[in-house]
């Protein structure tokens, strides 16, 4: 069975934290500072349960307190799937799915004005995120937490990249003249 990687990325979570509550997995996702994946209860409660049914995490009743609470820990075959996900270096992993490229192929529906503003206001709104990501990087100097750290790293220089790429992109509409870029260079091949 296929999964998808909202159900990897929960598994992920249950490995990484667990035991943890499905109330936890969710305000894992509410407090993510990417706005990947929904964290509202109607996409995750009925996932954890669909992940506990096909046995890829495991449920355990406890006590927490007055309430009574299911833990759920990852199964030997949820590891075994997770650990095969996290190996798997496909070319579908390796570009991201972008809707920012998307609307760009098609803003030839737009005035080259309304074009300029979209740029701007995109540009504008990366920016904002990319200090958001900075802000969050920063909070976890003094922390254990080095894979996270390094994670937004990696969303800082993406952020970054499509913000350049974007500024190109206003640069050549501004001109009016056909697009003649041309992709960067690779540095290693520059000598």
């Amino acid at each position: 069975m296929k999964l998808s990687d909202l159900e990897l990325t929960v598994m992920g979570v249950v490995a990484r934290d667990g035991p943890c509550t499905a109330y936890a997995i969710r305000h894992t996702f509410l407090n993510s500072a990417s706005p990947r994946f929904s964290g509202s209860a109607g996409a995750i409660y009925p996932l954890v349960e669909r992940l506990t049914a096909r046995r890829l995490i495991r449920s355990r009743k406890t006590q927490q307190g007055r309430r009574k609470a299911t833990e759920y820990t990852i199964s030997k075959t949820g590891r075994a799937r997770l650990r095969d996900w996290l190996r798997d270096n496909s070319p579908r992993d390796m570009v991201v799915e972008d809707p920012l490229h998307l609307k760009l192929l098609f803003s030839e529906q737009l005035s080259v004005a309304e074009r300029r503003e979209w740029i701007a206001r995109t540009i504008t709104g990366l920016e904002q995120l990319l200090s958001r990501f900075v802000g969050l990087h920063d909070d976890l100097v003094d922390t254990d937490r080095r894979l996270q750290r390094l994670v937004r790293l990696g969303v800082i220089h993406h952020l970054r990249g499509r913000i350049q790429w974007l500024g190109e992109v206003r640069e050549i509409i501004d001109r009016g003249k056909p697009v003649r870029a041309r992709p960067p260079a690779d540095p290693a091949t520059e000598c």
